[in-house]
């Protein structure tokens, strides 16, 4: 059964832990080598990944006292965030994440929601409705990458 709940910071190591595998796992067909460790280097900013997870709304999914995904978005409605450990994707988890925003959203008045999503998540975004904004090429520790800016009205 899985469990949605508000991030707490002793959760802190295993969102880590399920950024860097889903990046390089699930990424790993649509972005090279080089891209994923740009894009989830071995060594990250701690301190920076505190404070952005401290902040907004961030909300986790746990199975069997396990996490199992997560997902951010702030204030003004940037959902920086949103990754599903690789052993248990396709199960709702990232429909779970995603849902939960989108209330947040609407209960703090926030007319839209915004991203900078992945190839490999733009599916499930536009199964939710997110349209294209522009296709993006982004740069990570001298590395370029290709991602998409996409948008969802949201009805408060």
């Amino acid at each position: 059964m899985n469990i949605l709940r508000e991030y707490r910071a002793r959760d802190f190591e295993s969102v880590i832990t399920i950024f860097r595998k889903s990046v390089h796992e699930t990424c790993s067909h649509d972005y090279s080598a080089a891209q994923l460790n740009a894009w989830a280097p071995d060594s990250l900013d701690i301190d920076a990944w505190s404070a952005r997870l401290n902040n907004g709304g961030v909300f986790i999914v746990e199975q069997k006292d396990s996490i199992v995904g997560f997902t951010r978005v702030d204030g003004h409605g940037y959902l920086d965030l949103l990754y599903v450990h690789p052993d248990y994707q396709r199960q709702g988890i990232g429909k779970m994440l995603i849902e939960r925003v989108i209330s947040w959203a609407s209960e703090h008045n926030i007319k839209q929601l915004v991203s900078d999503v992945s190839i490999t998540a733009r599916p499930i975004f536009e199964l939710f409705g997110f349209k294209l904004l522009a296709k993006q090429t982004v740069e990570r520790h001298g590395i370029f990458l290709i991602n998409f800016r996409m948008k969802i009205e949201i009805s408060i």
